[in-house]
């Protein structure tokens, strides 16, 4: 019997589980759909940790891809209090809650619908976390904001 391996990037990384196309699948099933890692493994009939380190790997990589900052004309802003369940208290490593400011695209297509996409979560909850987080970016995408919406936590 005779073995033969081959690398086909396209289809799948060196030594992934999962091919592009299920990535692709898996973040489009998350970001549309809400669906769950677990839910997402559940179908795929593979490990929760094999779905998190492919997606995982995807998201940093559309991350670090400045175009995702493209054409953003109205700017949505919120706070959050994200809350983890965890048997352990949080003095004790137990997770809880963390303060989130989350920055959302709602420019309307040329259809006329609303984006609503994500475009990044920072730590805190506050106008100061908002305004480092604009800082950031760059002289273009400020000026390209026409709008920004803005509900301020004073707390």
């Amino acid at each position: 019997m005779r073995l033969f391996t081959e690398q086909a990037p396209g289809i799948a990384a060196a030594n992934a589980t999962l091919t592009v196309r299920a990535v692709a699948w898996a973040v489009v099933q998350m970001r549309r759909e809400n669906a769950s890692v677990r839910g997402i493994a559940r179908q795929l009939r593979v490990a929760w940790r094999t779905v998190w380190t492919h997606v995982e790997a995807e998201l940093r990589r559309r991350e670090q891809d400045p175009s995702r900052f493209d054409g953003v004309e109205v700017l949505g802003v919120d706070e959050h209090l994200w809350h983890h369940a965890s048997t352990k208290p949080v003095a004790d490593g137990g997770r809880g809650p963390k303060e989130l400011t989350g920055m959302v695209d709602l420019t309307r297509d040329s259809s006329g619908r609303v984006r609503a996409r994500l475009l990044d979560l920072v730590p805190g909850r506050s106008s100061g976390a908002y305004a480092d987080w604009i800082k950031e970016r760059d002289d273009a995408f400020r000026a390209g904001v026409k709008i920004a919406a803005l509900d301020p936590f004073a707390g």
